[in-house]
């Protein structure tokens, strides 16, 4: 261990060391205290650790010069006693304890810890906002219908698609017809029913991705709640056909973790509330989360932060429930 290691590292195991040895102390003074009273008391009962019961022969504190040995050892008997069964450290104390064993072991390993002193600070790992020339900003948001019974992203079809670029302007949207069976339409979620995408002339997923490759230039970023789903339901390849994705779920996170829908967000920050004809509109989805990254771009980072902290406000408190949570997150099986 280098030498900063061990200076670090010394305080801490010195102070487990110590704790450790509080117990093993007062078994010691409480043996060293019971030899001496059955020394003065050869006929002392005792059991355990020695400690003197009853006294068969005579009673004790009868001998003037044998009086103060027996106080001492009774004295060093009731101390060793306590010592050793009533130290405990608190729930505090352990959990500091413990924390400090990890930070202790992370540096004899040679790594970084986020933080060595005994107060444990909070770890701020939210992305800062990054920032990019708007001709190369693009919001891409897709509607699916459930294929399968499982919550999982290869259980869901595209069927609608939005794409909007900077300044908000709609440049694509179609909808899409599933090669898979069609488990749910997922109505209350998305609105459509069944017929209405054969009503609707739907193209091919193949075809849609076409059109999104050549609208799309390659060093574009996509912005969006949560791009990741969008990107794997349309097809598009990251480093192919785009270069990144801004999740802005995780740049608007507050301080105490907390993750605001794209609805919550647009209601406070933006005052725009979401139009009643249907419940989703990718139309919708797609041009609110570039106005979002406008804001946040725009800030500094004691400005941003405040806009986070307005997600919280009691005013907006607690955010009206998603279609999928009124649903008991389950439709139609």
């Amino acid at each position: 261990f280098s030498s900063g290691q061990v200076s670090q590292a010394g305080p801490t195991l010195l102070a487990g060391c110590e704790r450790k040895a509080m117990p093993i102390v007062g078994l010691a003074l409480a043996g060293s205290g019971s030899r001496l009273v059955s020394r003065c008391h050869p006929s002392a009962v005792s059991c355990g650790w020695g400690v003197p019961l009853a006294c068969s022969s005579r009673p004790m504190f009868t001998s003037a010069p044998r009086v103060w040995p027996e106080v001492v050892g009774l004295c060093l008997v009731f101390a060793g006693t306590c010592l050793a069964c009533a130290y405990r450290p608190s729930r505090n104390a352990r959990s500091r304890r413990c924390f400090m064993k990890r930070a202790v072991a992370s540096n004899f390993r040679g790594d970084e810890p986020k933080q060595t002193s005994r107060e444990l600070e909070w770890y701020d790992d939210r992305p800062e906002v990054p920032k990019y020339d708007s001709s190369r900003l693009f919001s891409l948001d897709v509607e699916c219908v459930a294929t399968g019974r499982t919550h999982a992203r290869r259980h869901r079809s595209a069927c609608e698609l939005a794409l909007v670029n900077s300044i908000g302007t709609l440049l694509f949207h179609t909808y899409i017809k599933p090669s898979e069976y069609i488990v749910s339409y997922l109505t209350p979620y998305i609105g459509l029913e069944h017929g209405d995408l054969d009503r609707l002339k739907p193209i091919s997923l193949r075809q849609a991705l076409q059109r999104l490759k050549a609208l799309l230039p390659k060093n574009a970023i996509l912005v969006g709640q949560c791009p990741e789903g969008d990107v794997v339901w349309t097809g598009l390849n990251k480093g192919l056909d785009f270069v990144d994705t801004v999740d802005l779920a995780e740049i608007f996170r507050t301080s105490d973790g907390t993750l605001s829908s794209l609805r919550h967000a647009a209601r406070v920050l933006l005052n725009r509330e979401f139009p009643a004809e249907r419940p989703h509109d990718p139309r919708w989805d797609a041009s609110v989360p570039m106005e979002l990254y406008k804001l946040a771009a725009a800030a500094s980072p004691d400005e941003f932060e405040n806009i986070r902290q307005q997600l919280l406000s009691p005013r907006y408190w607690p955010p009206i429930p998603s279609t999928a949570k009124r649903c008991g997150y389950s439709i139609d099986g």
